[in-house]
């Protein structure tokens, strides 16, 4: 077996060349034990070594399936629909218009949907498409583009400015949302480089790293809270979020 040393959320592998001879990115969590598949339009190596690396199922039109060591479909849009509810996470070799047009019909819910990833056939851009927080697709498309050697291309709000996602938090703490209706107003002062301030009696909204840290602001009495809006954030938002433990 090769070493491989922790990065969040991830293994990842030493150089090739050692015992077992693959050097293999070993999917964690959410991704392990068959949750992601990789498709593509075109004979892409790169999408097939990517599929090799993540261990995922790998989709392939039929007609050079074969070729790139895929399993072939017929119809694109049929095998997307197909295969939808099977996976936890899609890699898309393939542009994103094509990917939107199939999935479009899919998509119901972000506390449900898959993560959705989209890179260009050579994975030089690896872009989260759908579900970046609650499905993970930004560390999909991270984990991706470490396999590809690509950039990976994160638009969400908070992460475009370093700051954490409430329902990203959440998760990890193993936390569940009661109340998706106030993340909006939440993610959108954290955006914004505000602090949010927390009501947390039972002490389970625990933060250690310090640069997420930085965002929050712990409360006795979110009533007597004196932030405003942009200028230390809401104290009403995070008041009227609640979590539960899963």
């Amino acid at each position: 077996m090769s070493d491989t040393h922790e990065r969040p959320g991830r293994l990842v592998p030493d150089p090739p060349g050692r015992a077992d001879g693959e050097g293999l990115f070993a999917a964690s969590g959410q991704w392990a034990g068959g949750a992601l598949a990789v498709h593509t339009l075109t004979a892409s190596a790169t999408a097939a070594e990517t599929a090799r690396r993540l261990g995922a199922d790998f989709f392939a039109p039929g007609r050079f399936a074969a070729k790139v060591g895929a399993k072939g479909f017929a119809g694109f849009a049929d095998h997307v629909a197909r295969v939808w509810d099977q996976y936890r996470g899609h890699v898309f070799f393939a542009a994103c218009g094509a990917v939107v047009r199939v999935i479009a019909p899919l998509v119901r819910d972000k506390a449900v949907d898959p993560a959705v990833v989209a890179a260009d056939p050579a994975g030089r851009f690896v872009v989260s498409l759908l579900s970046g927080h609650l499905g993970g697709a930004n560390d999909l498309a991270r984990l991706t583009a470490s396999a590809t050697g690509g950039q990976a291309v994160i638009t969400t709000a908070t992460d475009a400015v370093g700051a954490p996602a409430a329902e990203v938090m959440a998760a990890r703490l193993g936390l569940v949302l009661e109340n998706r209706a106030a993340l909006a107003a939440v993610n959108a002062v954290l955006a914004e480089g505000g602090t949010v301030a927390v009501f947390d009696p039972g002490h389970r909204f625990e933060v250690s790293d310090p640069g997420q840290a930085r965002f929050f602001e712990w409360v006795s009495d979110p009533s007597r809270s004196g932030h405003r809006p942009g200028q230390g954030g809401r104290a009403q938002d995070f008041a009227g979020q609640h979590f539960h433990q899963t």
